[in-house]
């Protein structure tokens, strides 16, 4: 009888929590530019800055945390110019910078994700960087220099698509990993 009566308090105790209305208490800032634009949008301690070139799309959004896209210079697979990329939540910052598609995303207190993309020569079309909580995470291409620190870290460059033209990190509680 003790088992099922603790499997039932687990499942009400999920139900109620998925099923009655909370109070959220994040803080959110979306910040979009495209075609030229300069957009900063502050909510007390959250903070977004989407900036763009005649050509560029930018989007950054954070929740409870800073973010910020600068889409310069052509992308390689993106019509008509860069489109950038900052997701900064709970305490992270994220910055995505440059031509193509940088990607950067953030989760977590005292993380940070920066991916950039050189506008000349671009050579990678696609840049991502993921930090999760206390990590770093850096992509910066041309050069593929990528940076994993910390418990999870994830920075992905996959060159110009061709096979083996790319590089990797990734850093777990166990160990960093880096392909060349």
């Amino acid at each position: 009888m003790n088992l099922i009566g603790a499997v039932l308090c687990s499942v009400a105790a999920i139900g109620a929590s998925v099923a009655l209305p909370a109070t959220a208490s994040a803080t959110n800032a979306h910040c979009v530019t495209d075609y030229g634009g300069d957009l900063l949008v502050r909510e007390g301690s959250t903070v977004c800055r989407a900036v763009s070139d005649h050509a560029g799309r930018a989007r950054a959004i954070a929740i409870d945390g800073t973010a910020y896209a600068n889409a310069t210079g052509a992308g390689t697979n993106t019509p008509g110019g860069a489109t950038a990329i900052g997701i900064g939540v709970n305490g992270a910052a994220a910055a995505g910078d440059g031509a193509g598609l940088p990607l950067a995303i953030g989760i977590g207190a005292d993380s940070v994700a920066l991916t950039a993309i050189a506008a000349d020569p671009v050579t990678s079309p696609f840049a991502l960087s993921i930090a999760l909580t206390g990590s770093r995470a850096s992509v910066r291409t041309s050069d593929n220099t990528l940076n994993c620190l910390g418990a999870a870290a994830l920075a992905l460059d996959p060159g110009d698509g061709t096979l083996g033209s790319g590089a990797a990190c990734l850093a777990t509680p166990f160990g960093s990993w880096r392909t060349p």
